[in-house]
């Protein structure tokens, strides 16, 4: 965690057991396999849905705030530049260069953020995956054990192979018009 503000090190500091607590507790409803009929259930989610919202608002600001950050940079360091250049006139090759590599550098530090960022949410993505696969056997079990369920699940699979048939055509017949129109220019 690096230049974190000390309002963000409070928050990671707070928030951290309750997401211990958090994945501690779907582990243990995961692996003794706790029925979705029980009270325990609301009990277990009432708390973990609030908390993501909290995150998810969390990661939002601290998105804007970091976007904020660079825009003053970059305004600052044009600034700065123009002060330069109109103080020196015209710069020596070597100065070139020099400012040249330091925006190198400065555009080389913003990648690297772009990639943790992405390499973040890739980590988020997959645990909500394993969630949803989790969801999805325990949903397909209750639809082994009652048939009328089994039957609901079933049409919403026709449904929505049915809609992604549709959706389908419909991107095929736009690429045939755009193809079309592109040739007929």
């Amino acid at each position: 965690m690096t230049n974190l503000i000390p309002n963000e090190v409070h928050y990671t500091d707070h928030m951290m057991p309750f997401s211990l607590v958090k994945d501690q507790s779907f582990k243990y409803v995961i692996y003794h396999e706790i029925p979705f009929d029980n009270i325990f259930q609301y009990a277990f989610w009432s708390p973990i849905l609030p908390l993501n919202r909290v995150k998810t608002e969390f990661r939002r600001i601290k998105g804007n705030i970091n976007s904020m950050r660079e825009h003053a940079e970059l305004l600052s360091s044009v600034r700065d530049d123009i002060t330069d250049f109109k103080t020196s006139g015209s710069m020596s090759p070597r100065m070139q260069l020099l400012r040249e590599r330091a925006a190198i550098h400065g555009n080389i530090s913003h990648i690297d953020d772009v990639i943790s960022q992405a390499q973040a949410t890739r980590a988020v993505l997959g645990s909500q995956r394993t969630l949803f696969t989790d969801v999805q056997g325990k949903v397909k079990g209750l639809g082994d054990k009652f048939p009328m369920i089994r039957s609901l699940l079933g049409s919403i699979r026709r449904r929505r192979s049915r809609d992604t048939l549709i959706l389908s055509a419909v991107i095929a017949a736009c690429t045939l018009f755009l193809i079309i129109y592109w040739l007929s220019k």
